[in-house]
């Protein structure tokens, strides 16, 4: 039987960064020497290699070909404890992607894999990808510990199973926002902070597991209004496709500030903004022309939208010119939006999606309902959004 030694075409950059925030916490420069580091190993590996694509005996498209296979080419010495550890693992992962029983999320480069969940696990064209794609996850430096003991003959399962390195797999709360975070493409717009997006996701994840939100509506728009109003403070993401649908200027309301957002309420006629998680509603004609109602889901911040009539709707003193004369005009509490994007942003976000309204008052992010309800690692996964499905822009 040869020691198969795996060919590791990989970009580590294809790692979600929620592995690295969890583990290693690496500056962008360390993480470039650490992909470096890591291609060098490949390139050894794969010299070492040039003549192991010899068939295999072993039949890696069963599970326990794949565990065999698997501690092969890791060099490990194969026992049953071992192998009843690695079954452990694929139910805790409790994974439905292809060919991929531990739910890596290493991309192959010239290999036909996609990107299966917002979590960045992959489907794999074949087991053979798959299980390359698995060594090369446990040799990425994150799971030292897991190797450490595979490599002892004498090791249990229920050692190998209570191993804090486990957890480092990429399925915990912390690594899967950060991941739905790093996918998102803000290179041609302003880049939204990771601790908002957190706090707007953390709301998203716990209105949809509530029912609150259709399951299929994975658009999520944030407002933030720790920035002032002359810069582009609302974002309305596309949490299927990764992608930012529209970043630009939102006004808050006339009683909340000048430039900044300071007061908040839910009270009528204050006319001042109102934090917190809001579901789109329908639309109507109005004043400022067609509008979208909002349905404000934190109790004690903003249950009154609609009584209050806080809708989406475009406004004449949302523009570029005034916000580079340092400030836009402001709202009797709407989140107001520039003439030329309302009917289009509104298209889009209508109908069941979330809208949240950030600032960092303490009340709110200690008594916000939604922020702070604690999210269920499961659940969360059930819910993520589809990666890759088709949503119709206006």
């Amino acid at each position: 039987m040869r020691k198969a030694i795996v060919t590791l075409g990989i970009a580590i950059a294809g790692l979600t960064a929620a592995k690295a925030n969890i583990e290693t916490k690496k500056s962008a420069a360390a993480e470039a020497a650490y992909a470096a580091k890591a291609n060098k190993k490949y390139h050894k590996s794969k010299k070492k290699s040039s003549d192991a694509d010899a068939e295999s005996d072993i039949d890696i498209n069963t599970d326990q070909g794949f565990y065999k296979a698997l501690l092969k080419q890791l060099g490990i010495r194969e026992t049953p404890e071992k192998i009843n550890f690695l079954q452990t693992w694929k139910e805790h992962e409790n994974g439905q992607a292809k060919n991929n029983p531990l739910n890596s999320t290493v991309h192959i480069p010239g290999t036909k894999d996609s990107v299966y969940n917002v979590q960045g696990v992959r489907n794999y064209p074949n087991r053979k990808t798959g299980l390359d794609a698995t060594v090369a996850m446990l040799r990425s430096g994150h799971f030292k510990e897991i190797l450490s003991l595979l490599k002892k003959d004498d090791v249990t399962t229920d050692r190998l199973t209570h191993t804090k390195a486990l957890k480092n797999w990429g399925t915990g709360v912390d690594e899967l926002i950060q991941s739905a975070y790093d996918r998102i493409d803000f290179s041609n717009v302003n880049k939204m902070s990771f601790d908002v997006f957190k706090k707007a996701y953390t709301g998203y994840m716990n209105l949809k597991a509530a029912g609150k939100v259709p399951a299929k509506k994975d658009i999520l728009t944030v407002v933030d209004f720790s920035k002032p109003s002359s810069q582009k403070r609302l974002w309305v993401i596309d949490l299927n496709n990764n992608k930012v649908v529209f970043n630009d200027l939102v006004a808050h309301g006339q009683g909340s500030g000048g430039s900044m957002a300071t007061e908040f309420s839910d009270i009528n006629d204050s006319h001042q903004s109102s934090l917190g998680f809001y579901v789109t509603k329908d639309t109507y004609v109005g004043k400022h022309g067609r509008s979208l109602r909002l349905d404000g889901m934190d109790q004690g911040f903003n249950t009154s939208a609609l009584a209050r009539a806080i809708v989406v709707h475009a406004a004449k003193y949302v523009n570029a010119a005034r916000a580079a004369a340092g400030s836009i005009g402001r709202s009797w509490g709407c989140p107001a939006v520039p003439e030329q994007i309302a009917q289009p942003l509104i298209n889009t976000i209508q109908g069941g999606t979330v809208l949240f309204v950030y600032a960092p008052l303490t009340n709110y992010l200690k008594g916000s309902t939604w922020l702070n309800k604690k999210l269920d690692e499961k659940k969360l996964a059930m819910n993520a959004p589809v990666q890759g499905s088709s949503v119709a822009y206006a």
